[in-house]
Parts: C-alpha cells; sequence; structure tokens
C-alpha cells in the first residue's frame, strides 16, 4: 500500500481571523489522507494551534507571535525569520519526505523557492492573494513568478493581471477560495421585521485597513440610520499586531461612531476566529474595499444567505451577481451604499430572496469540499511537474519529441485564461 504524500502548508499568520489562514486550514483538512499526509507550519500564537483540527493535521510551530515579519519596518526581524523559515523548510523537507509546499505569502515562498533550489523535485504552489505590494517586493516577485511551480489565484482577474507581469501561462491557475461556514449553523433564514420587532442589523467583517475603506461604510451607515431609526451596524475586526497605522486606523473610527447619528448604535467586535455566529445576525453584509483580491467575508456572508452590498472592485466583480446576490455600488460612494443598503432593510422578501440566491450561488460555486478535488488534482500536476525532468534525465533524454521540456509538457494542463 502506497504511503501518502506529505503536504507542506506555510501560513506567515496563525490566527484564523484572516480569510487566507481559514481557507488553507480548510484545504488541510479535506485532504484525502489515503493519498496526502497535510502538515502546517505557522507562528505559535495564533489560533490555529489552539482549535482542535480533525482529521488531524500536523502542526509546526516556528519564531513567536502571531506572524513572521517581513517589512521594511523590521529589516533585521525579517531577515532572521526569513532564515528561520527557510531552515525549518528543509529540515522538514529532509526528514519527513515532503515534496509539494503549498504557501501563501511573499516571506514563505522565496523561502520554499530557495529550498525548491537545492533540491531537486521539490514542487512549490503559490496561492497569490496580492493586489497591491510595496516597491521591496517587485523584484523579488518577478523572481518568484519564475520559479515557483505553479502560481495559484482566487480570482480570473488576478491570473491575468499576473500574466500580463510575466507569468508564463502554463504556470498559472485559477482556483478560487471556498468555504464550508454553512455546514455548522440553521437553514433557517433571517427573520424580517414584519415577523418581529428586533433591530435591524446592517454589518462589514475584515481586517482593520484603510484599503477596507471603513469610512465610507461608516457614512453610508450614517445616512441610513436617518431614515431607519432602528437599524444598527457591526464592525468585526482588528488592528493588526504592531502594525501602529492599523491601531490608528481603528481609533479613528471608533471616533467617527461615536458622533450623532451613529452614538450607541455601531458595534465593534475586534477580531474573531470564528465569525459564523456574528454573520448570523446581520440582515445585509456590506463590503466597502477599495481593493479585493477574492473577498472570503462575502462568500461566507453568502453562505450565511446573506444579501450582499459590495464596492464593484477586483474579484468582487467574479463573486457578487448584480442584481440577483446583491448590489454593486462604485467605491468610496456612500450615497450609493447607503441607497442600497436601504432598500434591502425596507423589503424583507427582497433580503429573503437574494439571500437564497446568495446561498445556492456559494454552494454551487464556492463549496469547499467540491474544490477540494481540484486541489488534490492540481497537487498531483505539480508533483508530476518537477520529477519529469529527473526521470528524463536518468532516461537520457532530457527533452521530449515536440521538443518541449517535460516540466513544460505536464504543465500545459494548467488551468489559465486566454
Amino acid at each position: 500500500m502506497q504511503m501518502p504524500q506529505p503536504v507542506l502548508f506555510t501560513l506567515q499568520w496563525s490566527t484564523l481571523a484572516g480569510g487566507v489562514q481559514r481557507c488553507t486550514l480548510l484545504k488541510a483538512r479535506l485532504l484525502d489522507r489515503q493519498r496526502w499526509d497535510p502538515w502546517i507550519l505557522c507562528p505559535p500564537d495564533g489560533g490555529i494551534i489552539r482549535v482542535p483540527l480533525y482529521p488531524p493535521v500536523h502542526v509546526v510551530t516556528l519564531g513567536r507571535g502571531e506572524s513572521w515579519h517581513f517589512a521594511p519596518s523590521h529589516p533585521i526581524a525579517s531577515v532572521t525569520d526569513w532564515v528561520r523559515v527557510a531552515h525549518k523548510i528543509l529540515r522538514l523537507v529532509q526528514k519527513q519526505g515532503i515534496r509539494l509546499i503549498h504557501t501563501n505569502s511573499l516571506l514563505d515562498t522565496s523561502a520554499a523557492c530557495v529550498i525548491k533550489l537545492l533540491v531537486p523535485g521539490l514542487a512549490v504552489i503559490w496561492q497569490e492573494h496580492g493586489l497591491h505590494y510595496r516597491w521591496h517586493s517587485r523584484t523579488l516577485i518577478r523572481w518568484l513568478l519564475k520559479n515557483v511551480t505553479c502560481v495559484v489565484t482566487p480570482s480570473q482577474m488576478r491570473l491575468k493581471q499576473l500574466i500580463f507581469e510575466g507569468l508564463d501561462p502554463s504556470r498559472g491557475e485559477f482556483l478560487p477560495n471556498g468555504t464550508d461556514i454553512h455546514h455548522g449553523v440553521s437553514e433557517v433564514g433571517p427573520p424580517s421585521q414584519a415577523e418581529d420587532n428586533r433591530p435591524l442589523r446592517v454589518g462589514v467583517v475584515g481586517r482593520m485597513s484603510p484599503l477596507k475603506d471603513y469610512e465610507t461604510f461608516l457614512e453610508a451607515a450614517s445616512i441610513v440610520a436617518h431614515s431607519h431609526p432602528r437599524a444598527c451596524f457591526s464592525i468585526v475586526g482588528g488592528p493588526e499586531p504592531d502594525s501602529d497605522e492599523t491601531a490608528d486606523y481603528d481609533r479613528r473610527l471608533r471616533q467617527l461612531a461615536a458622533a450623532p447619528p451613529l452614538a450607541g448604535r455601531v458595534d465593534f467586535h475586534g477580531r474573531m476566529e470564528n465569525v459564523a455566529p456574528i454573520l448570523e445576525t446581520f440582515d445585509v453584509f456590506v463590503s466597502s474595499s477599495l481593493t479585493e483580491s477574492f473577498g472570503i467575508a462575502i462568500i461566507e456572508a453568502m453562505a450565511l444567505a446573506k444579501p450582499i452590498v459590495a464596492t464593484a472592485v477586483d474579484a468582487v466583480l467574479e463573486i457578487v451577481l448584480q442584481g440577483e446576490t446583491g448590489y454593486l455600488v462604485p467605491a468610496r460612494n456612500a450615497e450609493a451604499m447607503a441607497d442600497r443598503i436601504s432598500r434591502l432593510l425596507d423589503n424583507a422578501s427582497l433580503r429573503a430572496e437574494m439571500g437564497r440566491k446568495a446561498r445556492e450561488h456559494v454552494r454551487e460555486k464556492y463549496a469547499s469540499h467540491r474544490l477540494a478535488a481540484r486541489w488534490q488534482d492540481l497537487y498531483e500536476r505539480a508533483l508530476r511537474c518537477e520529477e519529469a525532468p529527473i526521470a528524463a534525465r536518468e532516461r537520457g533524454h532530457p527533452e521530449e519529441r515536440s521538443g518541449r521540456t517535460p516540466k513544460e509538457s505536464c504543465l500545459n494542463d494548467s488551468r489559465a485564461p486566454s
């Protein structure tokens, strides 16, 4: 009987409050254990360490805190963490026989690619979630695009961007993130205003960052509050550790929310590793982001039958069906956002119908168990692509008759968009 192939997932953050972390953990849990043996490498102090995992997943921790440094503001810590991560990856490759690494950030991807140069046959799949990188990352990204086995993006839009920036289409793959958040909650939709007298809740979920543009959300909430005295609002998400910028942003938002007509009507819930309970209380989910590489919180809300009001940016255009599962509005347009929120608050049947269609859409396109098979197929193709040149050299035929290297031939099975 063939032993399961070890797969290493690396996470720069170990908190489950982030969508990338939740999705990665879900991928690891859903792997066929007769074929794959999942490992996770992450910092020691986040929710991944505290959550009991079933089926079991090997968790290896490194460093301290909830994240590894990788920023110009922490140059010494960044270099130190990079060296530690690279060394740990190499040790795991040597001791556990790992031949496939699934990475999520620039730090762990670059470390894995350096190890890949030292270990023939090692496959590195980079699940890329970025859109706007800082200046110090551009050269590194160009190098990574040429050295990873495959780059996976959660949106068609981002894959086309990377191909334009130099990614060989044969190394690109579009594979969206998935969710199973609906498996553990009731199938009953949210009650309407006609059914009880509870306040109607409008909320956002996401990390505390200026790119989320919660100022526009609060401005739209102020407009809605004037015409809907029983409406209340929620912001779920907190500042990142060791980030003065996001801490200042959090304080600024709380000051805005303390002014009339929002005073006493906005709840700040901070970072939550399990967002399902608070999402269930929402009547309308809002995404006010200026940019979104995917939007895992949007599909989680849709899976719980919540109608969406979202800014029409980036990958959101591929997720929200305009007029069916929600409304798309221009970024930084509080009036348009408030108008769509009010339209939904005023019409319980419209909320229920959009929520129903949203749930059906997610279960058809973004259900994690449906996507698991595609991920495992990608893992197998990535391993074959890295092993093919080694086998060809051993046979004494480094190139196939077609003139292409074995790696290029097997990578032609990728699903890059035309």
